[in-house]
């Protein structure tokens, strides 16, 4: 199955207060996961906390914001973060204000690039559109 990435929603200007810390929270739990387990413990222990605390799906708009609340708290951290820390830190973001967000991984084809992504309602949340390099999903949490 390919799936060809939807463009770019244009970040919300204004964020409440709640959703940039729970970007902030997400963030700084999806990078010292990262850092500290393997990833197949860090999916799991997410998977269960969405479990537990996700009420709903999240909105396409709501994970919109969530992403850019993560982008915005990504402006201050002083580590790596890219498209896996993004990801992992929206789906957290989203668990946090109960909302189930999936996070995908996956690669693109010629040249072999892999990726991380989220998914609200089976669309893919801020990511580019390149129709000549389709993302293809290997995982999806």
């Amino acid at each position: 199955m390919t799936i060809t990435m939807a463009e770019a929603a244009p970040a919300p200007l204004s964020l409440t207060r709640g959703e940039r810390a729970a970007g902030h929270l997400g963030l700084w739990t999806a990078t010292t996961v990262l850092a500290v387990l393997p990833l197949r413990h860090g999916l799991t222990a997410t998977r269960t906390l969405r479990r537990v605390a996700a009420r709903r799906h999240a909105t396409t708009d709501e994970a919109v914001r969530l992403r850019a609340a993560v982008r915005a708290a990504a402006r201050l951290h002083p580590g790596r973060v890219a498209c896996l820390e993004l990801a992992l830190a929206t789906t957290l973001a989203a668990a946090v204000c109960g909302r189930h967000l999936d996070l995908v991984l996956g690669a693109r084809f010629d040249p072999l690039e892999l990726h991380a992504w989220n998914t609200a309602h089976d669309e893919p949340v801020g990511e580019r559109n390149e129709p000549d390099r389709e993302l293809h999903p290997a995982y999806t949490l």
